[in-house]
């Protein structure tokens, strides 16, 4: 989890926002800085080093840096999107948010350097209400990637076993589920948030891989390719191969023998 610092900031004042145009392999080194910062990349890269830890700015990493730490940078090129504000608290490190989509990071911004320009009624009360808003998305990204490592740990031995045992027949989404000791409701339900399909349907997925793997190597039937995938009856093999790749296994493989 983000460090609690952040958690409970505290926003005083919006100073600025910048656009800044880098240009390639500039070194910067910086001293006991003045305000908080978030820096957003929005093409480009600037690598930063604190403390002996490197972070990367990029489009798909945000960078907060706290009032009065020491750090140098070096920038790739690109246009970064510079915020400046005054917070209640310090800190000694510097924070990086991976996102996939910076979209919305940047739309905020926008708003945020019109709102600071233009000074309609009640900017600053606006501007902060805005930043906020930036530091509650940063926020929720890491809560999202944080409760999805917790997920992927509960339903870490059910996916050993099925990684291990792909082979046994006997495997259903019951036995899965106790391997857990959770309840196979509960199970099903944040398996398939982590993995995008129920764990029943993961077992026939991966299945279907070491399949089309065997069908293309020396095994000498399809029947013995079914039952070393963990198909008794040949006939759900044929039907499971065909809804997955979409032709039958004789197809997909015309020299095996049934």
């Amino acid at each position: 989890m983000v460090n609690d610092v952040l958690s409970n900031l505290s926003i005083n004042n919006v100073v600025s926002a910048n656009r800044i145009n880098a240009k390639p392999n500039i070194y910067t080194y910086r001293q006991n800085r003045d305000h908080w910062g978030i820096a957003i990349k929005y093409n480009g890269a600037t690598k930063y080093t604190c403390n002996g830890k490197i972070f990367l700015s990029d489009s798909q990493n945000i960078i907060i840096l706290p009032k009065g730490i020491s750090y140098s940078w070096i920038s790739k090129s690109g246009k970064c999107l510079m915020i400046d504000f005054d917070a209640n608290v310090t800190a000694e490190e510097i924070y990086s948010f991976n996102i996939t989509d910076n979209s919305k990071a940047i739309d905020i911004f926008d708003k945020l350097e019109t709102c600071l320009l233009l000074k309609p009624p009640y900017y600053k009360i606006k501007s902060l209400q805005l930043l906020y808003k930036l530091l509650l998305l940063l926020l929720d990204s890491e809560n999202k990637k944080y409760v999805n490592s917790v997920k992927k740990d509960k339903c870490l031995p059910a996916l050993e076993y099925i990684t291990k045992h792909y082979d046994n027949p006997e495997i259903n989404g019951k036995f899965l589920s106790d391997l857990t000791n959770m309840s196979y409701t509960y199970f099903r339900k944040i398996f398939a948030e982590t993995y995008g399909c129920a764990p029943m349907e993961y077992l026939h997925i991966q299945r279907m891989k070491k399949a089309a793997e065997m069908l293309k190597s020396d095994y000498n039937s399809i029947k013995s390719i079914s039952e070393s995938v963990g198909y008794n009856s040949i006939y759900h093999f044929s039907k499971m191969f065909k809804k997955h790749f979409g032709i039958s296994p004789s197809k997909f493989s015309p020299q095996k023998q049934i």
